[in-house]
C-alpha cells in the first residue's frame, strides 16, 4: 500500500472503505518508487533487466503501525 493512502477512507455505492485490513501488509512511498523508477531508466535495461525490487521491508498490522506512530509523540 502507499503510505499516502494510508489516512484514506473512500465511500462507494453508500458504503464506507478502509485502504487496509486487519492482516499485515507492507507500505510504499510513492517518492520511493519515483526515484527507484528514475534510478532504473537511467542505468537501462543491461543492469536491471529481468530484475525484482522490494519498496516495503516489513509488514505490519494496523495496530503495529499505530504503536510505531506514537513511538515519538510527547504531550
Amino acid at each position: 500500500m502507499f503510505m499516502q493512502n494510508f489516512l484514506s477512507v473512500w465511500s462507494i455505492k453508500g458504503g464506507l472503505y478502509s485502504a487496509y485490513t486487519s492482516k499485515a501488509i507492507g507500505f510504499t512511498a510513492l517518492e520511493d518508487v519515483a526515484e527507484a523508477a528514475a534510478v532504473i531508466l537511467m542505468e537501462g535495461p543491461e543492469k536491471h533487466s529481468g530484475m525484482d525490487y522490494w519498496f516495503s521491508v516489513e509488514a505490519l498490522t494496523p495496530h503495529q503501525v499505530a504503536e510505531n506512530a506514537n513511538c515519538g509523540y510527547r504531550s
